[in-house]
């Protein structure tokens, strides 16, 4: 039963990803960690690399993208996440994302354009703080799922506890960024009947949705008592991301 609702959930977020623009939050967490620049096909823009992703891959047609390991990886839920230095919803095209990652990629490594011409793929490290919006799920529509969070602040910081191998293959690169499996599904419920979707981890925030009892969350970040999910149903393509209370969540055994 839970892969199939792991799987219900995968299907339904392949499908509404990026249509969700009731969602905005001025929540911010920081943290800090390890990034990644990589890059792929020698860091080329690709004029099919569009805003919001629908491409089966994580990075969709992204030659280069940003990967964020946590030093505390339990707030984030033991996930390596793709960072973006904006909104992937489509409010900024493609070619203005890629032009901030590669700008991000020339803080690390002021030579990263000659790097990517010798080299078809690769990646440079960097020590980072980030200020990050609450993170999404965004799935690959292949049975596996990303954890997308949109940089507000960045700031390279001299070292970390985060440790990445320095020569890892292009399999091991790409796996790192599929989510956990350690993903749990939660059934929603209330004494109510219904569940309030918050923009902010306390009831002094905005209302986004009330849901019934029957939809099902993944957990994406931990706020303590408050967790900030993807919710769905079992019943229609309806999906967002907001804040719950943890009493309301009921794991899925």
């Amino acid at each position: 039963m839970k892969k199939i609702l792991l799987m219900l959930m995968l299907v339904i977020t392949c499908i509404s990803f990026g249509k969700n623009n009731n969602e905005d939050t001025n929540i911010t967490t920081e943290a800090k960690g390890m990034l990644r620049f990589v890059w792929g096909s020698h860091g080329k823009y690709d004029k099919n690399t569009v805003l919001p992703i629908t491409e089966e891959g994580g990075t969709g047609n992204f030659a280069i993208y940003l990967e964020f390991t946590p030093e505390d990886k339990e707030k984030f839920m033991n996930n390596v996440l793709i960072v973006w230095p904006g909104n992937t919803d489509g409010r900024i095209s493609g070619k203005e994302m890629y032009n901030r990652i590669l700008n991000i990629g020339k803080e690390i490594s002021p030579d990263i354009e000659n790097k990517m011409k010798k080299n078809e793929w690769g990646y440079v490290i960097q020590p980072i703080k980030l200020t990050l919006k609450p993170v999404k799920i965004y799935a690959g529509c292949c049975a596996v799922d990303y954890f997308y969070a949109e940089i507000v602040k960045h700031e390279k910081i001299l070292s970390t506890t985060v440790k990445v191998p320095k020569n890892m293959g292009l399999g091991e690169s790409l796996n790192r960024v599929i989510g956990s499996e350690d993903n749990k599904v939660y059934n929603i419920y209330s004494k109510e009947g219904y569940t309030n979707i918050r923009k902010g981890p306390s009831k002094q925030y905005d209302i986004i949705k009330k849901v019934q009892n029957g939809y099902y969350a993944a957990i994406t970040q931990d706020f303590g008592d408050w967790k900030y999910i993807m919710y769905y149903s079992d019943t229609n393509d309806e999906s967002g991301h907001g804040f719950i209370h943890k009493s309301q969540l009921k794991l899925v055994q």
